[in-house]
């Protein structure tokens, strides 16, 4: 099961694209009034709880470059495949980001060979971040007596 959510692809090229690995099951979120299931395409309409239900039991995610699925999917274990929005320094540079740190693979378009190699690799490690906001609101009640990147290395250090 792949989730994808490339909401500004048009969905027919989306399905043209996918249609044809038939091992896989691809659930894509898009603009859709109802679910509709074709083979292994299963268009979804934007839901926040279907979306998180189907991520959950996903083995993978494609998607654009944003911040947040990216973070959830290294959080949750599931490999990614991004495709960062042409001209979006924020999705380019997280798309970057993820590709040296080895959490993800990048693609400029439908790259049929690159997603075949990526649907055969493994689900890496869950990745949880630090409670970054638990630590320095622990850190400014001791009176900020540890030095701001001591305190970072040390939040850090533990998922390096």
């Amino acid at each position: 099961k792949i989730l994808v959510y490339m909401p500004f692809d048009e969905i027919e090229t989306i399905i043209s694209w996918l249609g044809p690995i038939q091992e896989y099951q691809f659930y894509v979120y898009c603009a859709v009034d109802a679910p509709k299931d074709d083979g292994n395409i299963h268009l979804r309409p934007f839901s926040r709880d279907g979306f998180l239900a189907d991520q959950a039991s996903c083995s993978g995610i494609i998607c654009n470059a944003g911040f947040e699925l990216l973070s959830e999917a290294i959080q949750g274990g599931k490999k990614l495949l991004v495709q960062p929005l042409k001209g979006q320094m924020e999705q380019i540079s997280n798309a970057m980001a993820l590709e040296q740190l080895g959490y993800g693979e990048v693609m400029d378009s439908h790259d049929t060979p690159l997603l075949m190699r990526w649907l055969t690799q493994p689900n890496p490690e869950p990745r949880p971040y630090p409670n970054v906001a638990r630590a320095v609101v622990e850190w400014l009640h001791s009176g900020m007596l540890q030095e701001q990147d001591a305190l970072a290395r040390e939040l850090w250090a533990q998922y390096a």
